[in-house]
């Protein structure tokens, strides 16, 4: 009996081991956002991605240079209404005018929601040499496609020289960026986030279109989740982890500017998944043989009590 405790501690230890074992390799690759190192040119300087900190409150006193070289606050730009925030510079060759174009036909198919009125938009240049004649000239061609007067006043194009004022909003929403040197470019990830009246994180959407479906289908209303996202944003709600799940089942490669599966981490749930499975039928199997070896043993010992009182 005692043998085959020890035996059935030992397994158990091991299997322990094994969960803990595999259980810490799916944390640590969880959430680094990253590109497969098939697809980075340079493994050492990787650091680009988006973690969520929903429910976070960003430093509304931080100030900016408004697209007019006016100087305003975060508080001044968000004006006490479910806001967007957009993290871009406005020289990117690609990816941050695919986020703000998302973000403008999105917001073109809103039909009881306006720029200026329901809610208002900052977007927020990372490089501190983009100067305010820039961020003017992104915003007429984007406000002028949106045709609605009103967000002449609520989408603000802003800039600033001051890269402490930059790295502090970055960090307060999760927002991982790099220069590549090589190419004289950004590398960053794309998505934007939800802010409530107050400054509080409520939501973040990823990837450059806001209007379709996970599978990738469209919605009868054609920006029903981005209007859901600003009505929780109003009324002081955050988000769920739906975008949570999507940041870490898929990484984001800057140097394809697409969203992949994170193949190792979905390989890593199953196998933990398998192991828990395996685990408890093993547990369940232990306790089983367990419980027909005692019973063998009262059965033994009542058979040999009775040879003996027969022998009596």
């Amino acid at each position: 009996m005692r043998l085959f405790i020890t035996n059935q501690r030992q397994t158990m230890r091991g299997l322990v081991a094994l969960i803990v074992a595999l259980s810490g390799s799916v944390i640590a690759s969880a959430g680094d956002g990253l590109a497969p190192a098939s697809e980075a040119p340079d493994k050492t300087k990787h650091d680009v991605g988006i973690d969520q900190k929903r429910g976070d409150k960003i430093p509304l006193d931080l100030s900016f240079t408004d697209e007019n070289g006016n100087e305003v606050s975060l508080n001044d730009c968000i004006g006490g209404k479910p806001s967007i925030l957009i993290m871009a510079y406005y020289r990117c060759p690609v990816l941050c005018g695919e986020v703000l174009a998302g973000v403008l036909d999105a917001a073109k198919n809103l039909k009881t929601f306006t720029i200026g009125k329901e809610f208002n938009v900052v977007t927020v240049s990372f490089d501190p040499k983009e100067a305010p004649e820039l961020a003017l000239a992104k915003k007429r061609h984007f406000v002028n496609e949106y045709g609605r007067k009103e967000a002449d006043f609520g989408w603000k194009f802003l800039t600033t020289k001051n890269k402490k004022n930059i790295d502090q909003l970055a960090a307060a929403v999760g927002f991982r960026y790099e220069y590549d040197k090589s190419i004289k470019e950004y590398n960053h990830a794309s998505g934007i986030m939800i802010i409530t009246p107050e400054g509080i994180i409520s939501q973040y959407m990823p990837g450059i279109d806001y209007m379709r479906n996970d599978d990738g289908s469209m919605p009868e209303e054609k920006s029903k989740h981005l209007r859901e996202a600003l009505t929780n944003a109003g009324d002081g709600k955050i988000g769920d982890w739906s975008e949570r799940i999507f940041l870490t089942c898929f990484r984001y490669s800057p140097h394809t500017g697409k969203y992949t599966a994170n193949v190792k981490f979905i390989v890593q749930c199953g196998g933990v998944l398998t192991l828990l499975v395996i685990g408890v039928g093993l547990i369940r199997e232990l306790r089983r043989s367990k419980n027909r070896r005692v019973k063998e043993m009262a059965e033994n010992t009542a058979e040999t009590k009775t040879e003996m009182d027969r022998a009596i």
